[in-house]
Formats: structure tokens, sequence, C-alpha cells
């Protein structure tokens, strides 16, 4: 897996612990020898890096800023379990995120035009852990990104378990 394009998203912070995305963003990244692109509306409601704050100084580095453009599509990934593209009365649809948002999938097909479609391809947490891997060394994060890799590898099992929508809305409730 390599990243080919992404840049930073642009999002607003709801408080210390969640922020929204405020455009749309993509990812395009090859994967098994095919271009695909991660892509996330705006409205995305997500918690970035769950990085224990122990170790904040330590990385230097804190949930929110250079994290965003990695714990995106990461977080949006944890939260659909992999699975961006739900098929609905037959047809593949996008998976609906936190905030009203969606995530799609889609490969580009190889020809002399690029087109783009949805793909029912899910990413397992070890694809999409390694994706946080490259972002982070695609956003500059070279030697700390494979202390940010092991400690999703290692802890990021119970998220991947567990209700990410659910979390995410008792943290909403909360600020109300």
């Amino acid at each position: 897996m390599r990243v080919v394009r992404a840049k930073q998203p642009v999002v607003t912070s709801i408080d210390d612990k969640l922020s929204k995305l405020v455009e749309d963003w993509e990812v395009i990244f090859v994967w098994e020898k095919k271009r695909y692109r991660l892509a996330i509306t705006k409205g995305f409601i997500f918690d970035g890096a769950s990085i224990p704050s122990v170790f904040w100084t330590i990385l230097r580095l804190a949930p929110h800023g250079i994290m965003d453009g990695p714990a995106l599509p990461h977080d949006a990934g944890y939260e659909v379990q992999g699975v961006f593209t739900l098929e609905v009365d037959g047809k593949l649809v996008p998976a609906p995120l936190t905030g009203g948002a969606v995530a799609t999938l889609e490969v580009c097909s190889e020809g002399p035009e690029v087109r783009w479609t949805l793909t029912p391809k899910c990413m397992s947490k070890k694809n999409l852990d390694e994706l946080l891997r490259l972002l982070c060394i695609h956003f500059g994060l070279t030697i700390r990104s494979k202390l940010v890799w092991l400690g999703v590898r290692v802890a990021g099992g119970f998220a991947w378990k567990s209700d990410d929508k659910s979390r995410k809305y008792k943290l909403l409730e909360a600020l109300s």
C-alpha cells in the first residue's frame, strides 16, 4: 500500500475531544496493485488520534492538528468496521457516518479515461492501521509513524470491536 495524494482536512473543533470535518476530504492510494479513493463528506465527527495524554509530550503529538489527516480515514474506517460501501436493493451506496456524512471507497478503472466506481471491497483493521501509518509518513511524521502504528495495532482492537458511533453520540450529548 502507498499514498498517492492526500491533504490535511479542514476541520473545526467541537471540544477538546471531537472535531467536525468542514470540507469534503479524500485520499488516493495504491492497494493490491489498484488505485483507490477513500472519500469522506463534510460533517463527519471524529475524535482524532486516540493518543493517551501521557504520550503527547513524548511523541510531540496531540489528538488533533497534524494528526487529523492520518486519523480522519482511520476513524471513519473503524466506525464502519472497514465496510465503506453497502448494498441496498441491489445497488452500492456509501456508508453512513456520524454527523450525517458518508464515506465511499472507489476503485479507479484502467483505461484511457479516469473513472472512479464504488467498490464493495472492505478494509480490515490491519489495512486501516497501515493506511494510518502511511498517512503519518505522508504528513511528515516519519519517525513517529511507527509508534503511532504500534499503538493502534496493540490498543486499537478495543475501538475496532466497540460501538464507535455510540461513544461519539455520548460525548456530543455531554456537551449539550
